[in-house]
């Protein structure tokens, strides 16, 4: 039962009639608002001025038709449920009445079915809006939906456009930059070799020697963050050692150690330690590593580098007492350009690509690369997790 007045449209052109419908009604219980017409002219009004609920027409009328009337409202809101009365209707026209498109019919001379139709029709009015209202909103969140994936695709392909146009400027740029060094520092080092140089002058050699070989190794660095990021990082995997790799890292590092007269402690105590690898690229990550712990680590301080096995893995850990790593930057050091905050990069300068290039190298090897720090000033601790397998002259 509806909580407010029913609003309802007579096509009647019997006032008693009418009256009888109205009474029928409220004797069913409902509060009932209604107007009666018996013209199309006056039901063409009518019908655009109120909300109705329900429009009850009588079938015989003499100006116009039950059939008429129907067409009115479904040319105006075929959403309207509609019952069609009348004294005399046939079997055969009634049901040619509903193919139309009424929503029911009831004989004159059983009025008490008016008031069950009536309240069927509603329902399934209400019914049918709820689901209409729904379908609405379904479209519409569809829509949504589809207007959202379009415009993350197209800010995907924007991003990769622009992440290629950039990769591409650090490929081209990188090539342009070492190009000019080379001839410097052959030139650096053939100049060295000349017996008769004064001190000084060799002196000023050797620092552009070293910066010259600093700048090379940073173009290098853009390099491999191309190569990787383009998925063209080649590797060629051969039997090797990986306690070998790790004491020629050690040495080329050496010179760093004794400058800051740090302590270089090495526990090599993995058996097996041979692996699969590239032993090129796998040494350039165990120098990254040491050459970090050195940079990272303050004169006479103490670096560790240390291999135990678990299970059938070899792990290499390289342990510094130098700035630490704060928890929250654990994760980041390992993306290009990132050295632990600003104030790092200001200090210690660099670009921040070396953990990501040794994190991607040792990826490809099948491996991991750790991070771990205490926090900031408590030194950090790199492991390498790498598969072994049988080697020869294991020690």
């Amino acid at each position: 039962m509806l909580s407010r007045p029913l609003r309802v449209l007579l096509v009647e052109d019997s006032e008693d009639d009418a009256d009888l419908l109205k009474i029928a009604l409220r004797r069913g219980g409902y509060d009932v608002i209604c107007e009666r017409v018996d013209t199309p002219e006056s039901m063409q009004a009518s019908l655009p001025r109120e909300q109705w609920d329900i429009v009850i027409s009588d079938y015989v009328m003499p100006r116009f038709s039950g059939m008429d009337a129907l067409k009115l409202v479904q040319a105006h809101n075929s959403d309207i449920p509609f019952i069609i009365v009348s004294g005399h209707i046939g079997e055969e026209l009634a049901v040619a009445v509903m193919k139309s498109g009424a929503y029911d019919y009831v004989m004159k001379d059983k009025l008490a079915r008016l008031v069950p139709a009536v309240a069927r029709e509603l329902r399934e009015a209400e019914s049918r809006r709820a689901r209409r209202a729904s379908e609405e909103a379904l479209r519409e969140s569809e829509a949504r939906l589809k207007c959202a994936l379009e415009a993350e695709q197209k800010a995907r392909e924007e991003a990769e456009a622009a992440g290629r146009a950039k990769d591409q400027f650090l490929a081209m740029l990188s090539h342009e930059l070492r190009t000019p060094l080379t001839p410097v520092l052959m030139l650096a080092q053939t100049l060295q070799a000349t017996a008769r140089l004064p001190q000084k002058v060799r002196s000023a050699l050797q620092m552009i020697e070293r910066n010259v070989q600093l700048e090379a190794k940073l173009i290098d660095d853009l390099l491999d963050l191309s190569r990787i990021t383009h998925k063209k990082m080649e590797l060629q995997f051969e039997t090797v050692d990986v306690h070998r790799l790790l004491q020629s890292a050690i040495e080329i590092c050496h010179v760093d150690v004794q400058a800051k007269a740090q302590s270089l402690v090495t526990k090599l105590k993995a058996t097996p330690h041979f692996t699969r690898a590239d032993p090129a690229r796998l040494q350039q990550v165990f120098w990254n590593l040491i050459k970090n712990a050195v940079k990272f680590t303050s004169r006479e301080g103490t670096i560790t580098v240390q291999s135990a096995n678990f299970g059938d893995k070899i792990c290499v850990r390289v342990k510094d007492s130098g700035v630490g790593i704060e928890r929250s930057m654990l994760e980041k050091i390992f993306k290009p350009f990132e050295q632990g905050g600003q104030k790092v990069t200001h200090e210690f300068g660099g670009l921040g690509l070396g953990l990501a290039i040794s994190k991607a190298t040792i990826h490809a090897h099948g491996g991991r690369l750790l991070a771990d720090s205490a926090g900031k000033n408590l030194g950090a601790e790199f492991t390498v997790e790498l598969q072994t397998i049988a080697g020869t002259n294991e020690t």
